[in-house]
């Protein structure tokens, strides 16, 4: 992926974070499926899955922990203190909101 996309992936996740209020956990389901909802990632980035999301992160060496949710199903995510690491260093500006959708965890 272009450098340049990557860093708008990386912006639009910490809106995503920001309109959710910077939860302390985050899972890669609910990230997909709130960044599909930017138009952008309907066109183009149709194979945003959980998989392909982690699959981009990790190119800056981030790793997904994995968690179980409410149901005790292992789901894998980030902690924000290591997002708003990621965000600190390569997003500049100040975050907006963004449509999101109603969080599975």
């Amino acid at each position: 992926m272009k450098p340049e996309r990557l860093e708008l992936l990386i912006r639009d996740i910490r809106d995503v974070c920001y309109t959710r209020g910077n939860p302390p956990w985050v899972t890669l389901v609910d990230l997909s499926a709130d960044l599909k909802l930017q138009g952008r990632y309907r066109q183009g980035w149709n194979t945003l899955t959980p998989y392909h999301l982690a699959n981009y992160l990790r190119q800056f060496y981030l790793e997904p922990e994995r968690r179980p949710d409410s149901a005790g199903i292992s789901r894998g995510g980030y902690r924000f203190e290591v997002l708003d690491n990621l965000f600190s260093r390569y997003v500049e500006g100040p975050p907006k909101k963004v449509a999101v959708t109603e969080a599975k965890t």
